[in-house]
């Protein structure tokens, strides 16, 4: 039976053999490959300017989203969008800071993690002349259920 976390005892390390929770460790080694080929994730941390708000105030969807950016043009900007809600949401514009085709590099609703896979892994945004959220381009996602979506532009 599955227990809740209790600092005065041992961690249930057989749960990473359950393939229900095996997903969450897909995800990390996931991320920490995106990570290592974008740096905008964790370059510049300390620097106000890597991160900016998109949207922070969207109570109506539940719905935030910013840019991750560096000071190294060549390495690119990550745009993540977080649906905070079961609900997927077709067709949700999101700013983007240039034009372009900004490619999902990572869901945290796909099927390998234990999610829904609503939007597949790889969905392309063709970034619009339609300046939106500050910014001067945007795209229409598809946003998962309950999902964090990172989005980089395509070389």
């Amino acid at each position: 039976a599955d227990r809740e976390f209790d600092d005065q005892r041992p961690l249930d390390w057989a749960l990473a053999d359950d393939p229900a929770h095996a997903g969450v460790g897909r995800l990390i080694n996931a991320l920490n490959a995106v990570a290592a080929t974008h740096p905008a994730l964790w370059r510049d941390d300390r620097d106000p300017g890597s991160w900016l708000w998109l949207d922070a105030d969207d109570a109506d969807h539940s719905v935030v989203s910013f840019v991750r950016r560096t000071h190294d043009e060549a390495t690119g900007d990550v745009v993540g969008v977080v649906n905070f809600t079961p609900v997927p949401q077709e067709g949700y514009r999101a700013g983007l800071p240039s034009g372009g085709r900004w490619r999902s590099i990572l869901d945290t609703d796909a099927i390998e993690f234990g999610g829904s896979g609503y939007a597949l892994r790889g969905r392309v945004a063709v970034a619009d002349d339609i300046a939106w959220q500050g910014q001067p381009a945007s795209g229409v996602i598809p946003l998962p259920p309950l999902a964090v979506v990172l989005y980089a532009i395509e070389p």
